[in-house]
């Protein structure tokens, strides 16, 4: 008889197990479909800009209308998926990414296909802020939440990758509309496989109310400073109207500071920012996505405009780096965790990183080969997607459970504006270089080569100041408070130590 009830136990384990990965699956796919709708859109903009007729300045908010919604609402998002449960939070993201991107595939009119955008981000926003809140609520045991991280990782990755061969597929043989329509399906899916498969855990704290003033002090704050960058370009980072946006943006934020300080349930806590742990891997990030942004945006450019590469070449570069930098998310960076830890494997990511960002520094000098370009690329791919695996890892030993949404939505707000500020200031010193060179009598190729150079070092620069912030700071091993306060949530091992 014991014998048959062991049987029986291991067998609901087995059971228990597989729609634990099952219940992994429709998490992917969300996480797809977001990172998709970007990479797609890029290659569809030019049939979009034609059919309904947009100018140059106003076909930019067909992207920044999603940015905007997507950027300034992490922070919440992640909060209220801790208040009310990620569950909950997720299947409501899905609900409105799809409905979003119906609109956006039925759009006739300018104004509809913005609107749609920027409902999209909400619901992209809502899915990103949650989404690894939910996968670490799925495994307690730290080999199957490695995996798991790496397996969203690794969406996340190729999903990029996916996103411009699919995009250009659809867009010549069904038109752009198709971009967006074909998330539909796939949203409903999605919807119905989280309703089936991921559990109704009871997690959500109905008790704490909302802080609504919180709420709208910070995502004004966001609106306002995104706003602000966004539209650097067309006037100046310096310009009176930049300054006073992002001196606007402060005085919401120092008044949110404020609000939070004194309401019963803030919507951030301030004990999350007494978290010396998370405030590391936090600069780290802040730093990484300083370059990450302008990094693509600056070697197409150099690319095609300087080498004189098509655009299917300049694709055919990119995606052997990708391919790379996939792999190593998906597995190989799991197990250099294990065997160096996770300080160790964060600081040697970001310096070899840096590597190849100093690479492409000085290969602009003289022109570069495409075998000089890949190799470039592939130390890039492999240093930032162990980096990002190490410090992914990491939050979940910096906080606790409950606060692992708001940790999230903190890094992810900061990563998105740190992205578009070193944009528009990467950007502005290349074109500034640029033009100095050109007045200088140099030839229209080399001035052209002198600005990114100046941009690939300053991305060099960012990505090694990481590395040692990592290699000082980072903890060897993780607080075993954090483990103690969630040990439901938030279990980590001794050989892979956590922090993202």
């Amino acid at each position: 008889m014991p014998m048959e009830i062991m049987a029986m136990e291991r067998e609901t384990a087995l059971k228990g197990d597989r729609r634990r990965w099952l219940a992994l699956i429709p998490l992917s796919l969300g996480t797809l479909i977001v990172v998709l709708d970007g990479t797609v859109l890029n290659v569809s903009l030019p049939s979009i800009r034609r059919d309904l007729g947009f100018d140059e300045h106003t076909l930019t908010w067909v992207v920044n209308a999603y940015t905007l919604a997507s950027g300034s609402l992490l922070l919440l998002s992640g909060r209220l998926g801790d208040i009310y449960g990620p569950r909950r939070m997720f299947l409501l993201g899905v609900s409105l990414f799809t409905l979003a991107s119906l609109t956006c595939g039925l759009a006739q009119t300018q104004a509809v296909l913005i609107v749609g955008r920027a409902l999209q981000g909400v619901g992209g926003s809502v899915m990103a802020s949650v989404s690894l809140a939910l996968a670490m609520g799925l495994f307690s045991a730290v080999g199957e939440r490695s995996r798991a991280i790496a397996l969203l990782g690794f969406i996340s990755v190729a999903g990029g990758t996916i996103g411009v061969v699919v995009g250009g597929i659809v867009t010549n043989a069904l038109g752009w509309h198709w971009v967006f329509l074909i998330n539909a399906p796939i949203g409903v899916l999605v919807y119905a496989a989280c309703v089936s498969l991921l559990p109704v855990a009871n997690t959500a704290r109905h008790t704490q109310r909302l802080d609504i003033w919180g709420a709208v002090t910070i995502t004004s704050s966001l609106v306002t400073a995104l706003y602000a960058v966004e539209n650097a370009a067309e006037v100046h980072l310096l310009s009176a109207r930049t300054l006073g946006l992002l001196a606007c943006s402060a005085v919401l934020l120092a008044a949110f500071l404020i609000i939070e300080t004194r309401v019963p349930s803030p919507l951030m806590p301030m004990h999350v920012l007494k978290k010396k742990s998370l405030g590391v891997v936090t600069t780290i990030v802040v730093l990484l996505s300083l370059g990450s942004l302008s990094l693509s945006y600056m070697l197409s450019l150099y690319m095609g405009g300087v080498l004189g590469y098509s655009p299917l070449r300049i694709a055919l570069v990119f995606l052997p780096a990708s391919i790379v930098g996939a792999v190593f998310t998906l597995g190989l960076s799991a197990k250099l965790i294990s065997t160096f830890g996770l300080r160790w494997s964060a600081a040697g990511g970001l310096l070899l990183a840096s590597l190849g960002l100093a690479l492409f520094a000085a290969l602009t000098a003289s022109g570069a080969t495409d075998k000089e370009m890949l190799l470039c690329m592939i130390l890039v791919g492999i240093g930032t997607s162990v980096a990002s695996n190490a410090l992914s890892v990491a939050v979940m030993g910096a906080v606790a459970t409950s606060d692992l949404g708001l940790a999230s939505g903190i890094i992810n707000t900061l990563a998105v504006m740190a992205g578009m500020i070193g944009l528009a200031i990467f950007a502005g010193l290349a074109s500034s270089r640029t033009s100095h060179l050109l007045a200088s009598g140099v030839a229209s190729g080399m001035a052209m080569a002198g600005g990114y150079r100046i941009a690939f070092v300053a991305n060099a620069v960012c990505a090694f100041l990481a590395a040692v912030i990592g290699a000082t700071f980072l903890r060897a091993k993780v607080d075993d408070s954090n483990e103690a306060a969630a040990p439901a949530g938030v279990e980590t091992a001794r050989a892979v130590d956590q922090q993202v």
